[in-house]
């Protein structure tokens, strides 16, 4: 049976990438490039679900993973975005599911980053402890266990549409949880699925709150929602329910923006 990702990488941004991984396999040649490549580095370790029948590979340092292998044809890294841009214009893959610092490199083929994997490995290496402005670092994250297909199931079936595909991914390893977040109210509690479709489902919040999907609060008294009311993506608002529709204010674009400043200070 496959082994779960080890508790302690169970947080922003890692979960958008367990999330991205899940159920996929890797081949044991990139696998190997890439241990390789990061092996002679310091503070470096690595996970697989199942080795033995080459389930994806992910490589980690003080708790973020900054390099994995899923597919048969490449390495994909954690670069800071100018990075990325360049590697981009020279025929590498941008993973945009993950965010602006994520970059395909593919191996074994013409144009291909084989000979750079080395030195690209050890860039990604020094990125993860890049203080600042990098997301990955300062995360204050308290996951509950994800949600099971059913949860998942029944909420989908309860909405009249589609949900943001990255908060379904966040739910499939965070089904509730919280944390610091680095934007106002600087906390967050990610309510899990039967909170969601309890308030859904409350006509008189319907009534005041129309066209709003909320999904956690701050443990005060503002609580967190998506504007469905327009086309996608939908922005992430923040609601004192008490003060009523007027305290609404915009603090993410979507729920990828909003899921950066999960877990940070």
């Amino acid at each position: 049976m496959p082994l779960p990702p080890p508790e302690s990488l169970m947080r922003p941004p890692n979960l958008a990438v367990f999330a991205w991984l899940r159920g996929k396999s890797a081949h044991s040649d990139p696998a190997g490039a890439l241990r390789r490549a990061t092996e002679v580095l310091p503070d470096v370790d690595d996970f697989t679900p199942d080795g033995a029948r080459f389930a994806y590979y992910v490589v980690f340092r003080a708790g973020v993973v900054f390099a994995f292998v899923e597919g048969m044809r490449g390495v994909t890294l954690r670069l800071p975005p100018a990075r990325v841009d360049a590697l981009a214009a020279r025929g590498a893959t941008r993973l945009r599911e993950l965010g602006d610092e994520w970059v395909f490199l593919a191996l074994y083929e013409t144009g291909g980053f084989d000979d750079e994997l080395p030195a690209l490995a050890r860039e990604a290496h020094a990125f993860a402890l890049v203080p600042g402005d990098s997301p990955a670092l300062a995360r204050d994250w308290h996951p509950q266990p994800g949600a099971t297909p059913g949860q998942i199931g029944q909420l989908l079936a309860a909405l009249p549409f589609a949900p943001p595909s990255a908060w379904i991914a966040f739910l499939r390893l965070s089904n509730g949880g919280e944390g610091e977040l680095s934007i106002e109210p600087g906390w967050f509690q990610l309510w899990d699925i039967a909170t969601v479709l309890e308030q859904w489902n409350d006509r008189e919040d319907r009534e005041a709150f129309p066209d709003r999907l909320f999904f956690g609060g701050d443990g005060g008294l503002e609580s967190f929602a998506f504007d469905v009311g327009g086309a996608p993506p939908w922005p992430v608002v923040t609601i004192d329910p008490v003060a009523g529709p007027e305290s609404e204010r915009v603090v993410a674009p979507d729920f990828e923006g909003f899921a950066r400043a999960i877990g940070s200070r």
